[in-house]
């Protein structure tokens, strides 16, 4: 009993305070950096040639197909969805980098609009492939135009946006993040999940800090089950039922 004890003392999991409140400041500190890191970086290589214009080769031909495509459907249903796109094709025209990337913003948000419901499928197709020409002409003019490093901050900072926009097809997480205010709750459910990609997610998206308060927070979770009676047996019978985490 007085080793489970010392166990618990050496990992502050004797501490009557939930770890799981720290697990859940850990988790929102983090992505806030995060966010704010790789936003700045992708923000410094658009903005430091600011006024020539971009070309828009790829994005045009990107944009062309995607309109003869949906010509080739012939039903009234995608012609918002063509019209949007001739707009910004017109849109995109002699633009420097920082109006480009708030049109590609922009796009985005309109083509997963409600008025896009009925053709949401080929609106996702539709910005899948102009965002793969603007992602080309964006990289070309900054490599054409900047540093090396330049580059590569962006296509760095791109990827990493896009990993951590793709990580909240996680309906844990992305419950736990909504609207910036996890609560030890959905954190929780995250932290105790059976899904080993649930607990890889969480641990990614922690910092050394949080990781450390997420043992803790588990060994808590072994000792409550063990209620009034510590016995050793107990605790490492709930310790390895927690062998996942």
């Amino acid at each position: 009993v007085s080793a489970v004890q010392d166990f618990l003392r050496n990992y502050g999991a004797e501490n009557t305070t939930p770890a799981i409140n720290d697990v859940t400041a850990s988790l929102l500190q983090k992505r806030r950096s995060d966010l704010a890191k790789y936003s700045a970086m992708k923000n410094e290589a658009i903005n430091r040639n600011p006024g020539g214009v971009v070309p828009m080769q790829a994005t045009n031909a990107a944009i062309d197909a995607q309109i003869t495509k949906l010509q080739g459907m012939n039903t009234q249903a995608v012609k918002p969805l063509i019209g949007k796109l001739e707009d910004y094709k017109t849109a995109f025209a002699n633009q420097d980098m920082p109006t480009v990337e708030l049109l590609r913003k922009q796009l985005g948000d309109e083509l997963q609009s409600p008025d896009m419901a009925t053709v949401k499928t080929a609106a996702g197709q539709a910005a899948s492939s102009v965002y793969g020409g603007l992602k080309r002409d964006m990289g070309d003019y900054i490599k054409a135009t900047g540093d090396r490093r330049d580059f590569d901050k962006w296509q760095v900072a791109n990827a990493r946006l896009s990993e951590m926009s793709g990580e909240l097809g996680n309906t844990g997480l992305k419950a736990a993040l909504k609207k910036g205010e996890a609560t030890p709750e959905t954190v929780r459910s995250l932290l105790f999940s059976k899904k080993p990609s649930d607990l890889e997610l969480l641990r990614k998206n922690l910092t050394p800090e949080g990781r450390n308060n997420a043992k803790t927070a588990i060994m808590q979770e072994a000792y409550a089950k063990i209620g009034s009676e510590s016995s050793p047996e107990r605790f490492v019978t709930q310790m390895d039922k927690l062998a996942t985490q």
